[in-house]
């Protein structure tokens, strides 16, 4: 157990440093260094999750499925999710060993990741950034390994939400989707933004009343706490359809508020210093919103066994929320404390989950080498 810790430690201390270097030279980095940069930042989390063995709850179903011959099953199960199937089709005509569909993947997932938190390099650390993921969700890529690439898809589109660009937001939606479907839902994170709202004028109830920024905000937070609930009884309906992810439908009959545990001391953060996040970018509004909207999709894993996992997807909005928020903290001798917790929250979060708790069993660390 130690000596996986090192060299999951190691691996993200390699990395880190890199990216801090590269950070602080990128204005003045040329465009044909950059993939090399970012490709040596890369390599050393990439290159762990590629060549492990064993290692995640998922880790053999996807050996598994490598070997067999998708296409053969027919034109309605490669229909399901394509972009999966093509990915591990191409993969195997490349290299015939199921080492590679975790190298493609991780690759895939963490190249995305960091293009999506690269966007906004001129308001937060993109290290800090990158360290929270590495403490929250990379090792949750070695288990859910096609969801975290579609929840990094999703994260990677926000930026068209901020531009307006419905078409494009829709096109990584579509492509998450076609790797794993839940990120279909995700499409209605687009009306999350204040700006997307201008639809609601054209509704006969709100016609004759122009709609305050507040009342559009009140609006939003109902839609939050009561959308995932609506699509409760949904859920079972579609899945019956599609015709994938039957073994999930399993009912739970009880409520667990653990979660609170890990998102409560950040949502807590966020409206302490909601002042100071809002005074960088009104946009920011969206990710606070992101961070609630976790809480209601956790609790729906109550009623259905992993429709938990939709938290995902806002939850890794917390990546770019906390460093723009620790950037617009002030210099005094209380807030450079809190900028030292933050860090120590995510050490101690990582320590929790994944070394005492071994969640997703990426613990002890094994190569395909020593299988």
């Amino acid at each position: 157990m130690f000596t996986s810790v090192i060299l999951y430690s190691c691996a993200f201390a390699i990395s880190l440093i890199l990216c801090y270097i590269y950070e602080k030279r990128i204005d003045q980095t040329k465009s044909k260094n950059r993939l090399l940069w970012l490709l040596l930042i890369l390599a050393p989390t990439v290159l762990i999750a590629g060549i492990r063995y064993g290692i995640g709850i998922d880790y053999f179903e996807y050996e598994s499925n490598f070997y067999q011959n998708k296409f053969q099953r027919g034109f309605s199960y490669f229909i399901k999710e394509p972009l999966h199937l093509f990915i591990m089709e191409i993969t195997h005509w490349i290299w015939p060993n199921a080492v590679a569909i975790f190298f493609v993947y991780s690759f895939l997932t963490m190249l995305v990741f960091f293009k999506a938190i690269e966007y906004y390099k001129n308001r937060m650390s993109i290290t800090l950034g990158l360290f929270i993921f590495y403490m929250t969700y990379y090792l949750v890529t070695y288990n859910l390994v096609r969801q975290m690439f579609a929840v990094t898809m999703i994260f990677y589109g926000t930026r068209y939400i901020f531009q307006k660009k419905f078409w494009k937001y829709f096109g990584c939606v579509l492509l998450a989707g076609m790797v794993h479907k839940t990120a279909y839902l995700m499409l209605v994170l687009y009306f999350f933004y204040d700006g997307n709202l201008g639809f609601l004028q054209k509704i006969k109830v709100f016609k004759k009343t122009k709609l305050s920024e507040n009342l559009q905000s009140i609006i939003i937070y109902l839609v939050i706490g009561i959308l995932p609930f609506l699509l409760v009884p949904l859920i079972p309906k579609v899945v019956s359809i599609l015709g994938i992810y039957q073994t999930y439908l399993t009912k739970n009959t009880s409520f667990s508020f653990k979660f609170l545990l890990y998102v409560l001391p950040i949502l807590a953060l966020v409206f302490m210093y909601r002042k100071e996040i809002l005074g960088e970018n009104e946009q920011n509004e969206f990710f606070i919103r992101m961070l609630i909207l976790q809480i209601p999709f956790h609790l729906m894993g109550g009623i259905i066994k992993y429709t938990d996992r939709f938290a995902l997807y806002p939850a890794i909005m917390q990546t770019v929320l906390i460093p723009i928020l620790v950037r617009n903290l002030g210099s005094s001798k209380i807030q450079k404390l809190m900028k030292f917790s933050v860090v120590g929250w995510y050490l101690f979060y990582f320590t929790v989950m994944f070394v005492v708790l071994n969640s997703n069993q990426v613990m002890p660390y094994h190569t395909f080498f020593n299988k």
